[in-house]
């Protein structure tokens, strides 16, 4: 295992645009700003603090000490709840590093996920490992590790389990080291950590072909599902989806699919114990083809048993990369390329479904370039936030430093009808807590169901409570956010487990 131990820090050009009237989209978003350089910078993810700011996560391409200003570097961004610039970094060495996702710990600290290419010393490496860095409260490295084998290893998703560990999920082409089992090619891997980040076990799933994992999570009974981007031998590739034990042993797995290209990219949790998954297809044999590539959504039963599967988007190339159980449905984040706002290229892209797939609301958000939406959680006032990445000056965008600029979007409740979707506020007593708690307040209990999600929008538990109070001792420290709902209203609140 290896250690990157260069860290260097520099100064973003950031630009807060509020109050512009430039589109339709305007009223509805609270704050933006543009984070960047001559080169390109990119936010795959975000997630809300505890001190109500933001830490986002990903890339940037621009450090004048390298030649030619090509290198990669990891970079972590700071802002308070108003999008102002508290801190960032860079983080790795002369190779590439990827920051793909990022955890708030309860006691400030983070944990960011990606990969890199740099060795021990910091210098280049022509292959890459998944890396994790823990980084304190003010973006200073506290240690970093590496996972993986003799070739290349991505990173796709990193999640916290409830027994105090976490789940990795991505690809791998190596059959050495940390990786055991590779069915030829690239194939989808899946690592479980403890709470020492040593590997309790992992599993490569896939064929003698490439397969790539995108998403791997905790299932209410311990389980876990995984979804990726699967390759027949007569296709080039299918919506891939298994459900593994609690010790990483496949339990079933099937795969859903045109004649084309149809990668997944996210899974969420539906009410009736199933599951619905977020990607692309490419296939003119699929349902209700629209032209060109589409966002395309897959329900399925707890049996990874098809339920229904729709595109939406419009003739050109649309995607779906995010999907978040909300009040009354879901709602899905990708690009478009509707040409609304008379763009030349994609524009970010949000909508909302009910369960049946219907569409409810959509939004477009950027300008005459690209735009693109790559990570989006729910914040406590039932607006969102959003990270990903713009090409634009113009249209909701008013400055643009480079090639490709970090994004980072705050949307009020009222943008995908979300405003009065949960009516009330929770009172929960302690908070933080280890996970037993009391719920406050005259709140009549008449036919109520707790449900408990993490910060990425999955549902951790669900259950009926007919007394205040509640007891969910096998929890894992984090930041969740609760929501009861009774004969009568909705409520909701942030739950800190510690």
């Amino acid at each position: 295992m290896k250690k990157i131990t260069l860290k260097k820090t520099f100064a973003l050009c950031t630009l807060l645009l509020a109050g512009h009237t430039a589109t339709a989209q305007a009223p509805e978003i609270e704050w933006q700003k543009s984070f960047g350089s001559v080169g390109d910078d990119i936010f795959y993810d975000v997630a809300p603090t505890l001190d109500g700011g933001y830490i986002s996560a990903g890339f940037s391409t621009h450090d004048p000490t390298y030649p030619n200003n090509i290198a990669v570097n990891a970079i972590m961004v700071k802002t308070d709840a108003a999008g102002e610039l508290q801190w960032q970094h860079l983080y790795g060495g002369l190779g590439d590093e990827r920051a793909r996702k990022v955890l708030q710990n309860t006691d400030g600290t983070y944990l960011i996920a990606g990969e890199t290419s740099s060795t021990p010393e910091g210098s280049a490496a022509i292959l890459s490992d998944i890396w994790l860095l823990k980084i304190d409260s003010e973006g200073n490295e506290v240690w970093s590790k590496t996972f993986g084998g003799s070739d290349n290893e991505f990173l796709s998703s990193f999640e916290p389990t409830s027994d105090g560990g976490y789940v990795m999920c991505g690809y791998t082409f190596s059959n050495d080291g940390d990786v055991l089992g590779n069915h030829g090619d690239y194939d989808m891997w899946v690592v479980k950590l403890d709470t020492e980040f040593e590997i309790e076990w992992q599993a490569c799933l896939g064929g003698e072909t490439a397969d790539y994992g995108y998403m791997a999570t905790e299932t209410p009974d311990g389980d876990f599902i995984v979804t990726g981007a699967v390759q027949p031998p007569d296709n080039p590739s299918e919506y891939g989806v298994y459900k593994l034990d609690s010790e990483g042993t496949t339990v079933w797995g099937a795969t859903f699919g045109g004649g084309w290209h149809d990668s997944p990219y996210d899974i969420a949790f539906t009410p009736n114990g199933g599951y619905i998954i977020a990607g692309q297809d490419d296939s003119t044999d699929i349902t209700d083809n629209l032209g060109g590539a589409d966002a395309w959504l897959l329900k399925i039963d707890a049996d990874g048993v098809q339920e229904w599967a729709k595109s939406y988007g419009s003739p050109g190339d649309d995607l779906a990369w995010g999907i978040v159980p909300v009040t009354g449905g879901y709602v899905v984040s990708g690009y478009t390329a509707a040409d609304e706002m008379g763009a030349a290229g994609p524009n970010a892209w949000l909508f909302k479904i009910d369960e049946e797939g219907t569409v409810l609301l959509e939004e477009t958000f950027g300008g005459n370039l690209f735009e693109r939406f790559y990570a989006f959680k729910q914040t406590d006032d039932n607006g969102f936030i959003l990270s990903g990445t713009s090409t634009s000056n113009d249209g909701d965008l008013t400055q643009n430093n480079g090639a490709f600029d970090a994004w980072l979007v705050k949307l009020s409740p009222d943008v995908l009808g979300l405003k009065n979707s949960t009516k009330n506020t929770l009172t929960l007593y302690p908070n933080p807590n280890n996970g037993i708690f009391t719920i406050g307040g005259d709140i009549v209990l008449d036919n109520a169901t707790l449900n408990v999600y993490s910060t990425l929008g999955q549902l951790v538990y669900s259950d009926k409570v007919t007394q205040a109070m509640v007891l969910l001792p096998n929890l894992a420290a984090g930041v969740y956010q609760v929501q009861l709902t009774t004969g009568k209203a909705t409520y909701s609140q942030r739950l800190v487990v510690e």
